[in-house]
Formats: structure tokens, C-alpha cells, sequence
């Protein structure tokens, strides 16, 4: 189904949650970085710390989990989305599957429990998993998600991807082109860029250097 809302400002959050027997667990909450100049284009997707966004996390949580026995989810995975505005949370969408476009290796890194992880759990009935509820989840390392925005038609094979995946915080690469195409110059679309990567690390400064550098080889 499908519903029609006004255009909401605020910041957008993503959250995942593995449900069983009506028991919605929460694995993670992730917050869409914006270029600042197009309010629609997410540039960066950033997992969010419990510890460090515990109120924000705490409502978000309130939110989708009614939202969630509202439309009557039993079982599974929900990927959900939603706009933080001036009077209150506001729901974008609702799936029904796990995290798109995101490389569940670093997530294994970083959390205790991933989306895939707990929805193999919730399928085979492991009660004991669902349990313990609540806001909280636990986070050890960072994970960004950068889309590349290209500027310029160029061919895809004269980009320096190698320089980027020997980067230490590059984890994996979402390629949208070919080797032998010619890349055009990105529209404010996921489908126009040339690649989404993932980059993960403990290290937050290291993480931001490493995606600092693998911008500016990208744009070389």
C-alpha cells in the first residue's frame, strides 16, 4: 500500500528493526547526510552511536515500533524511514526487508547483531534473541556510506578505484557502470552516480581522512 503526505523539513533517519512473534527488536539507526544544496540528495549515509544519540534514538524507537504494531508486523525484517521535523517525527516509508546497499561484512564490524543476522534468527525462532527489548543497541565501530557524485563525463575505467579500495577504512564498492562506459555527469539520483562505498573503521578521524582522500582521488 501506499499513502500521500506533505513535504516535511528536518533531518532524515533511517531505522532497521527484525521482528518476531510481534516483538520488534531494534538493530540500527542511521542518519542521511545532505549536500546542502539539493534538499532531496542524500550524500552520506552515517550509523548512529546509542550512547551519543540516546534521546533522538529513544523517540525514533517510540515511533516506529507503535507504527509497527499498528500495521500489524509479526515477523521479520523492516527497513523504515522517517523525518525528524520542528512538531515531531513524520514517516517517509516502510519496507519490508533488510538495509539496501549496505555491506553487511563492515556491519558485522560494527554491530553486535546485523540485519541479516537477526532475521536468520527470527526465522528459525530463536525466542530467547527477542527477549530483551528496547531502545539500545550496541555499536563498535563507525560505518559511512558515501554516494559519488560525478561532475564531469568521463570514462568509468580512467577513474582511480583502485587508489580507493587500498584505502584502510574502504570496504566495499557499489558499482553502477561498467569498466567500458563513459560516465555522464551525475543527476540527483542514486541511479546516475557512478558508485556508492561503503567505508568503515573504530577510528572516526581515520574514517572521515580516508573518505576525505577518496573524494579527491575520485575527482582527479
Amino acid at each position: 500500500g501506499y499513502y500521500i503526505t506533505p513535504f516535511y523539513k528536518g533531518a532524515e533517519y533511517s531505522v532497521d528493526f527484525v521482528t518476531l512473534n510481534g516483538k520488534h527488536k531494534i538493530v540500527s539507526v542511521w542518519k542521511y547526510i545532505k549536500d546542502g544544496i539539493n534538499p532531496f540528495w542524500r550524500e552520506r549515509t552515517e550509523l548512529l552511536h546509542y550512547q551519543e544519540n540516546k534521546e533522538l534514538i529513544d523517540s525514533i524507537y517510540q515511533y516506529v515500533t507503535r507504527l509497527l504494531t499498528t500495521i500489524g508486523h509479526n515477523i521479520g525484517a523492516t527497513h523504515s524511514e522517517v523525518i525528524v521535523t520542528e512538531n515531531g517525527i513524520r514517516l517517509v516509508e516502510v519496507n519490508f526487508r533488510t538495509h539496501g546497499s549496505m555491506d553487511y561484512a563492515a556491519t558485522s564490524k560494527a554491530l553486535n547483531k546485523n540485519h541479516p543476522q537477526l532475521t536468520i534468527d527470527a526465522f528459525m525462532g530463536k525466542l530467547e534473541v527477542f527477549e530483551h527489548l528496547g531502545p539500545s543497541y550496541e555499536t563498535k565501530s563507525n560505518i559511512i556510506r558515501v554516494n559519488f557524485f560525478n561532475n564531469r563525463e568521463r570514462p568509468f575505467n580512467k577513474i582511480n578505484w583502485e587508489g580507493i579500495r587500498k584505502l584502510e577504512s574502504h570496504s566495499t564498492s557499489y558499482f553502477h557502470y561498467t569498466p567500458y562506459q563513459v560516465i555522464p555527469v551525475s543527476e540527483y539520483n542514486i541511479r546516475s552516480i557512478p558508485a556508492k562505498i561503503v567505508f568503515v573503521n573504530t577510528d572516526l578521524s581515520k574514517l572521515q581522512t580516508d573518505i576525505k582522500t577518496a573524494l579527491e582521488i575520485f575527482n582527479e
